[in-house]
């Protein structure tokens, strides 16, 4: 009974609407739209002809309308709650796949409106209204006239203004002729140019001192290290779908075929992957043989990264910027030529491979 009463209220919220913002239709096009900040937000006031933009930077959660909170450049933050973009109770896959922290926001004609509570959010009704722009997916930018690369370059970066997030280039994981899974270029890959950029599925937050990096070719792991990123992974992948998909693909000692598609990765895609709960002792090997770390660095595990082989010549290097960490060509890579990194150095020995092959951080 209760239930019932719960799809019948449901219903009556999702059919009834906000009449300010249902009548909220923007159809002008973003380059005529003034770009404002959240500052500059009115109470109950539809901010006609004007559009803001904001990352997301929490995940969505649904009842009738779908909600999470977005951050403009001005560091303000505040809630949005979309309706009419998915049926009521979708997936929780195809909820995440459609938002997810990263994702730069787009509103136009943004409303601000009073809630039940006494708290404003961002109310939307008309889903054209919003612009949904994932990392890694292309953007189209009008051609600009200027008088040289470096100001046509700051002219993009004053357009794009977004900051860096995950990407995966020009990448295909491939079977090698004698390492189980590699990492390949699909296609010419300049030298200096950032190949993968991720952040870390998990990392050891102890005192750098504490731990080392680990060593495939003696396959050793500084013991407290591996302990406390074991038992993270293990407590973080409950109540993480997709956490528990990447895990699925890594190595673990066994020898494997199986190639994660790229391509469903960048669409932040895993409906196709094994999302099983991944057991304490399968994390242990997992970590012990694909985290990278050195002396006074912290310990990583990687996703996409993982999956780049050893070389004495590696023509790729991994580098830290933020949170994030960066493989980098260090040399031209060929279309179909493995990508290869220095599992033994740490960190601070990768970057000084970059200053020799003439490579700088910019």
């Amino acid at each position: 009974m209760h239930k019932q009463q719960f799809n019948n209220k449901c219903a009556q919220l999702s059919s009834a609407g906000d009449p300010v913002s249902l009548k909220n239709l923007c159809q002008t096009s973003v380059e005529n739209l003034k770009q404002i900040s959240i500052k500059d937000l009115i109470k109950k006031t539809v901010m006609t002809d004007t559009i803001l933009w904001g990352f997301q930077i929490t995940k969505p959660i649904q009842m009738v309308g779908i909600n999470f909170v977005i951050e403009d450049d001005q560091h303000d933050a505040i809630e949005v709650a979309i309706y009419n973009q998915l049926p009521v109770r979708s997936p929780i896959k195809k909820l995440d796949a459609l938002l997810f922290p990263g994702c730069k926001i787009g509103i136009k004609n943004p409303y601000l409106r009073c809630c039940s509570d006494g708290n404003f959010m961002l109310r939307n009704d008309n889903p054209s209204n919003i612009i949904i722009q994932r990392p890694n997916e292309p953007i189209e930018i009008k051609p600009v006239q200027a008088q040289s690369e470096n100001a046509i370059e700051n002219e993009v970066k004053e357009i794009v203004k977004i900051p860096i997030a995950e990407y995966y280039g020009s990448t295909i994981i491939k079977v090698t002729n004698s390492n189980g899974r590699g990492l390949f270029a699909f296609k010419n890959i300049a030298r200096g140019t950032n190949i993968v950029v991720e952040r870390s599925l998990g990392k050891n937050n102890e005192n750098a001192s504490n731990f080392v990096m680990l060593n495939i070719v003696g396959n050793k792991m500084n013991t407290n290290s591996q302990s406390n990123l074991n038992n993270m992974l293990v407590i973080e992948q409950t109540n993480d779908e997709i956490l528990r998909a990447k895990l699925n693909c890594l190595y673990a000692g066994n020898m494997r075929t199986d190639c994660p598609n790229i391509k469903q990765i960048r669409l932040n895609n895993f409906k196709d992957f094994d999302t099983s709960f991944v057991s304490a002792e399968m994390i242990y090997q997992i970590v012990k043989f694909n985290s990278f770390g050195g002396e006074n660095e912290q310990c990583n595990l990687f996703f996409i990264i993982s999956f780049a082989n050893h070389a004495k010549q590696p023509n790729a290097c991994l580098v830290q910027e933020g949170e994030f960490h960066i493989l980098k060509a260090l040399r031209n890579i060929k279309a179909d030529e493995e990508i290869t990194i220095d599992y033994v150095g740490g960190i601070q020995n990768r970057k000084e491979a970059l200053l020799n092959w003439g490579i700088t951080r910019e």
